[in-house]
């Protein structure tokens, strides 16, 4: 190695502590206060956001086709950190009695990468039964890890109610680089309110320990909503916004972690949306 390598290299090794001290310590009270997961951004469920912010009464829950297609794509830097972005892609298809999406996410770089891969599975008519699975994968300094299986199952309650529950239970214990405090959904609920729509969501450690999410969101005009996110474990606290149109809705998130700072979320789904997630 010349010299004019030795400080680079010493710079890719700082970036790297960096990035490792903030996704395995900073943030592992409560990971999903801005940490992994580009829909953690928003508790809402898509379906019932589209429903709340477009037709001409939101109280009348106006009907969207729930049968078809759909893509949805997103972006966002954590904690405005360069060597932090996430991407995700995702698509699916509904049916009479079933949907099905697949998706894949990114975090990170050329330092620190992580890629998870699932594919969900629902069926039934009112309460609809799932099944989830996939796997993950992480990448330090070049090294990349074997694939670890993910799987959970899961009850989701009926789409066109003006309230939902939806109950999720890993089956295998999460990636081992995340370590047994990382963070995965256990249980959502959220339901109506006149002109707008409220959401709590319980997540769990791999000890057990649970943690409180919650969000709120109103319908300012005809295609536009805007929301409060927060994570009481950490104190991060933001905003969301929503726009729609006939056959698309872009949400935004923009959280501030009391520590490591603002992580800005972007995701554009377009499609049949009274048939996503």
């Amino acid at each position: 190695m010349s010299r004019g390598d030795r400080p680079r290299g010493r710079l890719a090794g700082l970036e790297l502590a960096v990035v490792l001290v903030v996704l395995l310590a900073g943030t592992v009270p409560a990971p999903a206060g801005g940490l992994r997961e580009m829909e953690d951004g928003w508790l809402i469920p898509l379906p019932h956001l589209a429903r709340l912010i477009g037709g001409n009464d939101p109280d009348r829950r106006p009907r969207l086709a729930a049968e078809g297609s759909w893509f949805s794509s997103g972006q966002a830097r954590l904690f405005g950190m360069p060597e932090l972005p996430l991407y995700r892609i995702a698509a699916g298809r509904s049916g009479r009695g079933f949907q099905v999406e697949g998706s894949w996410q990114r975090l990170g770089g050329d330092l620190f990468r992580e890629d998870r891969v699932r594919l969900k599975v629902g069926w039934g008519g009112g309460w609809r039964l799932l099944a989830d699975g996939g796997w993950d994968r992480v990448r330090l300094g070049g090294e990349a890890s074997r694939p670890e299986p993910a799987a959970a199952v899961g009850l989701v309650g009926p789409t066109l109610r003006p309230w939902v529950v939806r109950i999720s239970w890993s089956l295998l214990p999460p990636p081992t680089w995340h370590g047994r405090r990382s963070q995965r959904r256990w249980l959502l609920a959220a339901g109506r309110f006149r002109g707008g729509w409220w959401a709590a969501a319980v997540d769990r450690s791999g000890t057990g320990e649970p943690s409180l999410q919650m969000a709120f969101v109103v319908r300012v005009r005809r295609g536009v909503g805007l929301g409060l996110r927060g994570d009481p474990a950490t104190g991060s606290l933001g905003i969301t916004t929503a726009v729609s149109g006939s056959a698309w809705l872009v949400r935004s998130s923009h959280l501030v972690h009391p520590d490591l700072g603002l992580t800005h979320r972007w995701s554009l789904t377009w499609g049949k949306l009274g048939g996503a997630w």
